[in-house]
């Protein structure tokens, strides 16, 4: 059996602005003063991990579950709030990508350096109530984006009644999903229309504009 896993923000929803603004008033509520608003120079690019190095750099302490915990409710408010004025976007085709693949037999899962709850928001927004909470893997349970995609692989796994996929794909839009899919080894598909930010770090034939640009045998996805 065939897996492909999916980052959330950028890749199958038009949600990066959204999820940005509210994460930082999250973290500002926290009395951090973020002087380095460049998520992607982070040790990690997970809120959870952006949040984590943020507090021991000014508070010098590291937080633990409770308060990790505490950030997702914070920015889940905060997220709804924001899409309640800058509502969210599909990636052109994303849904029917997704569907086309669970209807092909290929196994589906979802990898995001975003906290669980505002997550859950725009897979529904996506999918409607049609997605398997056991399939997301996000910043609630781990810290880097390596261990948040093994997250994902473990949970479809699980889900599926598979110990071995096949073939993995990894979709993204950021350098990090990229850079993330190679460490661990997997095929990667960027959804992006700046290809020069992958430039020297995977080939641009996997790189596509929107899903509409992509059909199952133009990557080799073939029916079980």
């Amino acid at each position: 059996m065939q897996l492909c896993i999916f980052d959330i923000d950028g890749t199958l929803t038009d949600s990066v602005v959204q999820h940005q603004t509210s994460f930082l008033k999250a973290l500002l509520s926290y009395g951090l003063v973020c002087k380095n608003r460049e998520w992607g120079s982070y040790r990690h690019h997970s809120d959870s991990a952006i949040f984590c190095e943020l507090v021991e750099l000014e508070k010098g302490y590291l937080p633990g579950k409770d308060e990790i915990e505490s950030l997702d409710a914070t920015l889940h408010s905060l997220f709804l709030e924001e899409v309640s004025h800058t509502p969210l976007r599909a990636i052109a085709g994303a849904r029917a990508f997704v569907e086309t693949l669970e209807k092909r037999g290929i196994a589906v899962a979802f990898a995001t350096g975003s906290m669980r709850s505002s997550a859950r928001e725009k897979l529904t927004f996506l999918l409607g109530d049609g997605w398997r909470e056991e399939l997301l893997s996000t910043a609630n349970e781990y810290l880097s984006r390596e261990e948040i995609v093994e997250g994902a692989i473990r949970r479809a796994s699980k889900a599926y009644g598979i110990a071995h996929f096949s073939r993995i794909l990894s979709f993204g839009d950021g350098l990090w999903d990229a850079t993330t899919a190679r460490a661990l080894s997997l095929e990667f598909i960027g959804i992006t229309s700046d290809e020069a930010k992958f430039r020297g770090v995977c080939d641009r034939k996997s790189l596509y504009p929107t899903f509409e640009h992509i059909t199952l045998e133009g990557i080799g996805l073939t029916q079980p």
